[in-house]
């Protein structure tokens, strides 16, 4: 296995038409798996001079856009680094064994049944789980003729499950009907080996619960908690709530000793003026581990810095190396959320099912990301969970921290990150901070979170 790999490079093409000097080659993709003679590869249907083509970083060069014009460039670009991302991915199955060469190929290059769900439902399912599978998809606010298999997955089902539960207010044997039958789909698609067989469905015996369930809070309580802050230590708790959903459910210990030092799509020390803004850390549990991938959080959403600047502003004491200043070293952050009683203030600003506590952050992202369509392999990224074999040697290149960016932002949206923060400094200010805020009445903001008018 030491010589695997799945690349993409650039193979002469001969002397055509399209090709009178023979100067063109076409892009390529070729399999090279596992010591077998058998190396399939299929061109990915773009063509340039190999003086434009850079084999090391597997990208077009700048040389490109002059010749193929600022639109086509941009579009193979795209093309080449969604395939990138597909190589990522389908290495991983490979060394799992989860999927043949021939069906990690047709992968990469989007020619899989694995693209093609809505077709094998249609011809597999009765008319009763075809409709389950449509309002899934329109839960996932995805169209069913471009759902994937790979966006039906467990995260995705606990999210759907919730929604079943605290927004459509369906009973809980109606709930379970609907699973049901998502699961019959889950199954089918894993005998069809369109489903990787590691993945397994929730248990949906007895009440139905999925693991975590019972700590994941909603938005919408967090919006009312927001709402209904009367001192600036509510507005603190609900300040560090959603910064901690922003980190992907952090602990309180690597949320107090985040460095203020930020990172760029490249990985390298941040610059003004670049595109994204990461800030990066390990785990407190495996932060002494040299071979742990850190976590890379994008920094760049309008509200995050400004997040940071009112929980210091609220309670900023300290004067230390960390980019929050509540406490003198990152080991008192536990005793710090204790000791103020953040959970008790929480559970008074609003009543829900699952209350708000800092122990349901991370059960909470994960549902969010999930419901967004993050793959599991992104999350673990933005976590700093531990990463093997390929995932290692990929997880910071420029193209997987573009990505990153790119989910960790549907992630945040479908938790109306926001529209949260923008509520929370209007709020702030109400309650006696000085900061920075819109002038909106802090109702109206509520009733856009909420979809409704809030009472009272």
């Amino acid at each position: 296995m030491e010589h695997s790999h799945i690349v993409i490079y650039w193979r002469k093409m001969r002397i055509s038409k399209k090709n009178p000097t023979g100067d063109l080659g076409k892009l390529t993709v070729r399999i090279n798996w596992g010591g077998s003679d058998y190396r399939p590869q299929k061109a990915i249907g773009i063509a340039l001079l190999k003086s434009e083509w850079d084999p090391i970083q597997r990208k077009m060069l700048s040389s490109a856009k002059h010749r193929l014009g600022g639109l086509l460039y941009e579009q193979y670009s795209r093309r080449i680094r969604e395939i990138e991302s597909k190589i990522f991915e389908n290495i991983e199955a490979l060394r799992r064994g989860e999927k043949s060469i021939d069906q990690a190929l047709g992968d990469v290059l989007g020619q899989s049944p694995e693209n093609r769900m809505l077709e094998f439902v249609e011809n597999n399912m009765t008319r009763k789980p075809i409709a389950y599978f449509k309002a899934y998809c329109a839960f996932m606010k995805i169209k069913p003729e471009m759902f994937k298999w790979s966006q039906y997955n467990p995260a995705t089902f606990n999210a759907y499950h919730t929604f079943l539960l605290e927004e459509r207010k369906v009973s809980t044997s109606t709930a379970k009907s609907y699973l049901k039958d998502l699961k019959t789909i889950f199954n089918k698609g894993k005998e069809a080996k369109l489903v990787a067989s590691s993945l397994e469905f929730p248990s949906i015996k007895g009440s139905y619960k999925f693991a975590g369930e019972s700590k994941v809070f909603s938005y919408r309580d967090l919006a009312i908690a927001i709402y209904d802050s009367k001192d600036p230590m509510d507005i603190l708790g609900c300040a560090l709530i959603l910064l901690g959903i922003h980190l992907g459910g952090a602990d309180l210990y690597n949320i107090c000793g985040l460095s203020p030092e930020f990172y760029d799509e490249e990985g390298e020390v941040w610059q003004e003026g670049d595109k994204i803004k990461f800030i990066r850390f390990k785990r407190n549990k495996v932060s002494d581990n040299e071979g742990v991938q850190s976590a890379y959080v994008p920094f760049s959403a309008s509200y995050i810095e400004p997040l940071v600047e009112l929980i210091n502003r609220i309670d900023g004491r300290y004067e230390n190396d960390y980019l929050l200043k509540l406490t003198e070293k990152p080991t008192g952050a536990e005793s710090y959320w204790k000791n103020r009683g953040f959970n008790g203030r929480l559970k008074q600003l609003v009543d829900s099912k699952n209350p708000i506590r800092w122990a349901g952050v991370r059960a909470t992202f994960e549902n969010y990301a999930g419901s967004s369509g993050m793959p599991e392999d992104i999350r673990f990224l933005i976590q700093g969970r531990t990463l093997k074999g390929s995932q290692a040697h990929y997880a910071t290149t420029a193209s997987r921290l573009e990505i990153i960016h790119d989910y960790h932002a549907k992630a945040m949206d479908k938790f109306k990150s926001n529209d949260l923060a923008r509520l929370l400094f209007i709020k702030a200010f109400v309650v006696g901070v000085d900061v920075e805020h819109e002038n909106t009445h802090p109702k109206e903001i509520l009733s856009d979170i909420l979809g409704k008018a809030p009472k009272g």
